[in-house]
């Protein structure tokens, strides 16, 4: 629409859009073509269009006539309010053409007429037009070709319907008046669709020059519209149309005359699904029996047509799968072939999917008709279609749910549902063991299909295990058995597509009920028999990630599985390296007796391997460790790093100052060893057992905290200079600065592992975010045992941004370039600090007497970067506030952990007006994190009742901070929206009547400059964490009635309700609602009137 606007009225002309048409149906030039679609776009939105495309409705180039038609329609749907007094004048036009097919050559622009005129009828019928239906009946009436046209028109009532309302059609009033005249509009399509049936029809239903072939296309019209009447109104409007005896009865005629049309099919299957004895065994009331069933008006003959057609089928279907007579124990599918390309076309395999859909859909809702055993024929018509084609087989994925469901509530005996699962349900799942063969040429080329097609199958086979084991325990072990033994045969016959299928199975029958039964152990003691496969090894993972965890209590499989896990991994290293870190996690006490020599073959080869398969190996050997008597550990745990021990000295001999290329890998890997095995040890395993209550838990939890601490400075003590050095020579690297997933606080919070997002390519940029998170996760585990290493580490930091800057994050606007003339500190480092305030417990005051010395020092750096690159300005570039988000937060930090004393308040500095300056300007970021920060650390200052100093600053600073809220709340993406809420409830809350005064005098001010058009920053970046959500301010998209109304919200409205008006303001302001969701708030203000 904002384009549209850009022309005033009478801009366009039919000759101008038809010259544009041509420019981008007939010109080469791109550029051209572009500005040609350009022009069209804006055309279709605006207020000429609907005289224009009513002009080129008429022309004689049938696609300038689409085009016409097409944008009518368009308008129709999204517009139709803006017609105003055209809506009369369009209504008669397309009826009209509607009338006169002559004048539309193309079949497509006489569809799109009547799909038009539909969406018109549904707009209207309750108003201006409450006759249309008996005006579209005579007009019907009149011959042939007239009759298909309002046959469309009728058949598309119900999709026009569900896209003006989206929600309540079938109860809304446009439906209740088509309704109405239900009974005329059925009998005009029943009378159709006889017409349609006939063998010829008498030359007076056409008009003297259409030809045979215009002829025959007319009455196959007639019938596929016919057909998509009844399901769309049966879908759409819950209609019960077999009620209808003269259409019930044209449907049993189309059914003998043409069993394979598919839009047949589908419309009596839709229609069966809204007949009143549809499911009618879970209604609880009379049992209708076959005999009653198939006597049924209406739906009963369809239903004796339909079993008819299916038995007269079956023969077909043994044919082409090769099955026959199955039933009882020998309904198997051991006799079953796959049909040969020339038995099975695409014609053919449409038409059996859609008979497969109604055999599903009898299955279940007319379930007696399946288990009645005088239609024993439906039975073994499950079982050919299970066995013809993959695609004919997934149209019963949901009647086995279906069956759960009637197995739990009693509806169906334990006689019946196991008749089924034998003749059935064991031939099922044979035949989807087959289909999700690898080897299957079905799944060539279509790898994604084929791991979809996996799991609907798994859903199938977890259902039919479920239900025979609540027939009897002992038919749920005899299905696993069944499993069991058939995976023994595949490993015996060197069958690696076989085994890995059956892993799938396997998979799905544990999450079915997870237990460790005697067959389920059994197939885990066969696991270790299989032959080194990729497949086979990704399946295998899989299977012992999610299930590794019931082995504990079996040693023997579980050192058999970690053998084949270990034969397996060079097929597929980090796959089967991440298995092998969570099953010792789970299990690793059963790998003591030879955690030696799992060591030693580790530290023999897992160097071999990437960085990522490196680390989870030497994390898998350290979850053994944590299995050893508490005194053991220390000791353990260091000569699992001993290697890497060795490195980092290496590196430092002699003590290092810079890092050359050949080191980086070096160091990469083993900063990467480093976080990965302590955090590997500082993991513990989760127990909620009610055996272990809270207090026990604490207690185990500080224990293990303790014994942690103990083993990771057995390890770090030694090497600590040499790895304080390396860790400095990497973050004083020029490197762009970069913010990785790695400290991702959106990952965080969706409880994503860190070690998940890690980037384990080598680059300076994640060279320095391992080195970061591998000392953040020694200083973690140390907690107050690292006391004596506080100093070195905030040495260390404020070293790094002191003296080592590195260059601007990217190539400077022009705009920009006296800003950017100096080279900024890496803050990043400054993360090492945060971490040791965090995790010094009871010691940190003691941490604080270290630290707060070096913050003035820390503050002086930060505002002098942010004086050079021009950050404290309104010109700030995103990119480079981005690079301030470690500053923040370790001041939210320092000011939450910390109570100040007399010998440093942050408040006092003289450094705290220009860091509140800087935290407004990062306001207008675009990272995530670095807004997340800001805010929090502008609510803690607002908030503050500590300093009469701050309060000060803030009172001065208080102008230019509501100016950055409400110049970029527009722009801060919904992640954000807990944050901003509570820091527009701080201001509302403390400083009301300034906070309101200062929005309101900024928006009277912008709107007095007249700004208009969306703001845009002269750098957008790209980044996936961009927080920018591309809206206007709101004084661009609210009246100066609605911003009124705004104001007096924010001046009463408090805790949720506030909250929701504020996700509605940005709901506004990014284009995702309008502005009419303000009205609800008048009701809410009226509360605060006074009476």
């Amino acid at each position: 629409m904002a384009a549209a606007a850009a022309f005033p009225p009478g801009s366009f002309t039919a000759a101008s859009v038809e010259q544009k048409l041509m420019e981008l149906w007939q010109t080469a030039d791109e550029s051209v073509r572009k500005a040609a679609n350009t022009y069209l776009m804006s055309f279709q939105d605006h207020p000429d269009a609907w005289l224009v495309a009513q002009q080129l409705a008429i022309s004689h180039s049938v696609e300038v006539q689409y085009i016409g038609l097409q944008t009518l329609y368009w308008k129709i749907r999204r517009h139709w309010s803006q017609a105003g007094d055209k809506q009369a004048d369009l209504s008669r036009f397309l009826l009209q053409f509607l009338e006169q097919p002559s004048r539309m050559p193309q079949n497509k622009s006489r569809i799109r007429v009547a799909h038009a005129l539909s969406a018109i009828v549904v707009r209207t019928v309750t108003s201006q037009w409450p006759t249309c239906i008996q005006q579209l009946l005579q007009i019907g009436s009149r011959d042939a070709v007239l009759r298909l046209q309002v046959m469309r028109v009728f058949a598309s009532l119900p999709e026009e319907l569900d896209a003006s309302l989206h929600t309540h059609v079938a109860d809304s009033a446009a439906a209740q008046a088509l309704k109405a005249h239900l009974r005329s509009i059925v009998d005009f399509v029943a009378s159709s669709l006889e017409m349609a049936l006939q063998p010829s029809l008498h030359p007076s239903a056409f008009t003297p020059d259409m030809t045979d072939e215009q002829r025959t296309q007319v009455v196959s019209g007639l019938k596929d519209a016919a057909f998509v009447f009844c399901s769309e109104w049966a879908k759409t409007l819950s209609v019960p149309l077999l009620e209808h005896a003269a259409l019930s009865r044209q449907l049993v005629r189309a059914l003998e005359v043409d069993q394979g049309d598919e839009g047949l099919t589908d419309a009596v299957r839709m229609l069966l699904t809204k007949a009143h004895s549809y499911s009618c065994m879970w209604a609880g009331g009379p049992t209708i029996t076959c005999p009653q069933l198939l006597e049924k008006p209406g739906e009963g003959p369809i239903l004796r047509c339909l079993l008819t057609q299916l038995q007269g089928l079956v023969p077909r279907l043994q044919q082409l799968c090769g099955g026959g007579g199955g039933g009882g124990d020998g309904g198997g599918g051991g006799g079953y072939r796959v049909p040969n390309v020339s038995e099975m076309d695409g014609k053919t395999e449409r038409v059996l999917c859609a008979w497969a859909r109604v055999l599903a859909m009898l299955c279940e809702g007319y379930t007696q008709l399946v288990m009645d055993g005088a239609h024993e024929y439906l039975m073994e018509a499950l079982r050919c279609f299970y066995h013809i084609h993959p695609r004919v087989a997934e149209n019963f994925g949901e009647i086995w749910s279906q069956m759960k469901e009637m197995s739990r509530g009693n509806v169906l005996s334990k006689e019946e549902l196991m008749r089924f699962l034998t003749q059935v349900g064991v031939p099922a799942v044979q035949a989807l063991i087959r289909h999700c063969r690898r080897d299957n040429p079905m799944w060539d080329g279509a790898h994604e299909d084929h791991i979809l097609y996996i799991e609907a199958a798994q859903d199938c086979i977890g259902d039919i295990y479920l239900m025979f084991d609540s027939v009897e325990q002992s038919q749920g072990l005899s299905f696993l058995e069944s499993v069991t033994q058939e995976f023994v045969r595949t490993i015996q016959a060197k069958d690696v597509h076989g085994m890995e299928v059956l892993i799938y199975v396997q998979d799905v029958l544990i999450e079915s009920n997870p237990v460790l039964s005697n067959p389920t152990a059994e197939f885990f003691r066969a696991l270790a028999q299989v032959p080194p496969s990729r497949d086979c090894a990704a399946a295998a993972s899989n299977l012992l990630q999610k299930h590794g965890h019931l082995l504990s209590k079996h040693g023997d499989i579980v050192r058999g599985c970690m053998a084949y896990l270990m034969q397996n991994l060079p097929v597929r290293p980090e796959w089967v390296a991440q298995t092998m870190c969570d099953m010792c996690m789970a299990c690793g006490h059963h790998l003591l007796p030879s955690l030696g020599e799992f060591l030693a073959v580790v530290e023999r080869t897992a160097t071999q391997y990437s960085v990522k398969a490196d680390t989870l190996l030497l994390a898998a050997v350290v979850h053994v460790v944590k299995a050893l008597p508490a005194g053991e550990v220390p000791q353990s745990f260091a000569r699992c790093l001993q290697t890497t021990t060795t490195a980092f000295k290496s590196l430092d001999t002699p003590p290092l100052s810079t890092l050359g290329d050949d080191a980086k890998p070096i160091a990469f890997r083993h900063f990467h060893r480093t976080w990965r095995a302590v955090k590997a040890l500082a993991a513990r395993d989760n127990d909620d057992s009610p055996q272990n209550p809270g207090s026990a838990k604490a207690a185990a939890g500080a224990a293990h905290a303790r014994q942690t601490a103990a083993a990771v400075r057995g390890f770090v003590q030694p090497v600590w200079p040499h790895f304080a050095r390396v860790c400095r020579a990497v973050l004083v690297l020029p490197v762009h600065h970069t913010h990785t997933a790695t400290v991702s606080k959106a990952g965080r919070k969706h409880g994503k592992a860190a070690q998940n997002m890690l980037n384990y390519e080598l680059t300076d940029g994640s060279l320095m975010d391992i080195a970061l998170l591998a000392a953040g996760a020694v200083l973690d585990a140390l907690g107050e045992q690292g006391a004596d290493m506080w100093k070195d580490v905030i040495d260390l930091s404020v070293s790094v941004i002191s003296h080592h800057p590195s260059p601007p994050p990217q190539p400077p606007h022009p705009s920009q370039q006296h800003h950017t003339s100096h080279q900024m500190p890496n803050f990043n480092a400054l993360k090492l600090i945060t971490s040791l305030v965090k995790h010094s417990g009871a010691s940190r005051d003691a941490c604080m007497a270290l630290l707060s010395p070096r913050l003035s020092e820390i503050f002086a750096i930060v505002i002098r970067s942010a004086q050079q690159q021009g950050s404290l300005t309104s010109h700030s570039h995103p990119a480079l506030l981005a690079a301030y988000t470690p500053v923040f937060e370790l001041l939210v930090v320092v000011v939450t952990h910390v109570a100040y004393d007399s010998q440093y308040s942050l408040y006092a500095s003289p450094y705290f007006p220009m860091l509140l300056q800087l935290a407004t300007q990062a306001l207008s970021g675009s990272d995530i994190e670095l807004l997340s920060w800001a805010m929090q650390f502008i609510v803690k200052c607002a908030s503050t009742q500590q300093q009469q100093n701050a309060q000060q600053h803030f009172a001065a600073h208080f102008g230019e901070l509501v100016r950055g809220i409400v110049t970029n709340f527009h722009n801060w993406s919904r992640p954000l929206s807990p944050i901003y809420s509570k820091l527009f409830s701080v201001m509302l809350e403390k400083y009301n009547e300034p906070f309101v005064q200062g929005c309101t005098q900024y928006w009277q001010s912008e709107r007095a400059r007249g700004v208009t058009g969306p703001h845009t920053h002269p750098l957008p970046t790209a980044s996936s964490r961009d927080s920018r959500s591309g809206g206007d301010p709101l004084h661009r998209r609210l009246s100066d009635a609605q911003l009124e109304l705004v104001v007096r919200c924010m001046r009463h409205l408090r805790g949720p309700k506030l909250k929701l008006l504020l996700q509605d303001l940005h709901g506004i302001a990014n284009g995702s609602q309008t502005a009419d969701a303000l009205v609800n708030y008048e009701a809410e203000l009226a509360a605060h009137r006074p009476s």
